[in-house]
């Protein structure tokens, strides 16, 4: 029988050998030369044991400069601006394919929606990369400290919280100027709409279900201090009406729904703050929803009218 050193086990099945063992009872595991014994009162199980001759190395924790953030608030962050990660189907530079964190400013951008949110202070520069986010999440939401701390190493993020250790690998090639090409064009809009989130929320929830299933189309119909949002697909259509502050002329705008309702899910506040765009018969503005107190800003690309049944 080992006494001493490291052992590589067969995560999941690890994990589920426990997980029968019933809440509260005690768990035995003896690691033999030929695998690992796991005993849990009258229930036992036999399982092989890796190698570990592949398992990478960990780093050294002595020598890393570690930065300590918040660690709901960084969580906060991260989850609101994932949604605007590329897809899985997304075919364009693959330095987008991650969140970059820079200056306290976490962004993240799929060539048709860019999100944004601080974290005063943070100073740590690095990228996340997306395949990374969901169970780096689930790692750090599991904990109920307050503070997370954050170092790296050549090749390796590393997240600390308390005795968890998480290492996460670095994305090579510089993230692109996504400011200049999606946010700085909307940062123009001067024309404000206010809206109730969650009447919005609610109104997207009830036209979607007719909603173009290719193109997610819904239309915005704005004016007289009201949001008209509808949807049609071939046989169908629906709309919503919802109260609203605009003292513009009549606008309509055509949006993915999806994209739509995603960036609400992360806004912060009840009431929501958009800034539209002079439209063109060629150009078409993005979409601006900002927080001046948070500093979070989130922008979605128009679609055409067409898309949602709409003409103009």
């Amino acid at each position: 029988t080992k006494v001493a050193g490291v052992e590589v086990f067969p995560a999941r099945t690890l994990l589920n050998l426990v997980k029968e063992s019933g809440a509260g009872s005690s768990v035995y595991i003896e690691v033999t030369a030929s695998g690992a014994v796991v005993v849990s009162g009258g229930f036992s199980a036999e399982i092989k044991m890796a190698s570990g001759k592949d398992y990478p190395p960990m780093d050294r924790l002595d020598s890393i400069a570690f930065h300590e953030v918040d660690r709901a608030r960084f969580i906060e962050a991260v989850t609101s601006v994932k949604y605007a990660l590329p897809g899985r189907d997304y075919s364009g530079q693959a330095s987008m394919k991650m969140i970059s964190v820079k200056g306290g400013k976490f962004t993240a951008c799929d060539g048709s929606r860019f999100q944004q949110v601080r974290i005063e202070g943070f100073k740590l520069n690095m990228q996340l990369p997306t395949l990374g986010i969901p169970a780096m999440i689930k790692v750090l939401g599991s904990s109920d400290l307050e503070t997370l701390e954050i170092g790296e190493t050549a090749r390796k993020l590393v997240f600390r919280l308390g005795k968890t250790i998480l290492y996460v690998n670095k994305m090579d090639g510089a993230y692109p100027n996504v400011e200049q090409l999606w946010l700085r064009p909307a940062l123009s809009n001067d024309k404000e709409l206010l809206v109730n989130r969650q009447q919005l929320i609610t109104a997207i929830k009830q036209v979607k279900i007719v909603a173009d299933t290719e193109s997610n189309a819904i239309g915005l119909v704005i004016q007289d201090n009201t949001i008209k949002i509808v949807a049609k697909d071939t046989n169908n259509s629906a709309s919503a009406i919802s109260p609203c502050v605009w003292a513009d002329k009549p606008k309509t705008i055509v949006v993915n729904y999806m994209h739509l309702a995603e960036m609400l899910k992360a806004y912060p506040l009840d009431e929501c703050r958009f800034l539209l765009g002079e439209d063109t018969k060629t150009y078409k503005a993005p979409i601006l929803l900002k927080d001046d107190g948070t500093l979070a800003i989130a922008t979605i690309s128009q679609m055409l009218a067409y898309r949602a049944g709409l003409t103009g």
